[in-house]
């Protein structure tokens, strides 16, 4: 043995992204998302963002 740690991740084929990124919102709303320049948006930010665009694409559309 090496005395390194070693984590084994399984991938998460029963979830889709939309899932794991809703429970990375839940579990750690306050942390750093994405960061452009000087802007800096959380998960919940970010999450509230897309869930905004999400409704004006579906407004959009609705008038097809």
């Amino acid at each position: 043995m090496d005395g390194g740690v070693h984590i084994t991740v399984k991938p998460e084929t029963e979830r889709s992204i939309p899932d794991r990124f809703e429970e990375v919102v839940r579990r750690y709303p306050n942390w750093l998302a994405v960061k452009m320049g000087d802007r800096m948006l959380t998960y919940a930010r970010l999450n509230r963002a897309a869930v905004q665009l999400k409704e004006c694409l579906e407004k959009v559309t609705q008038h097809d």
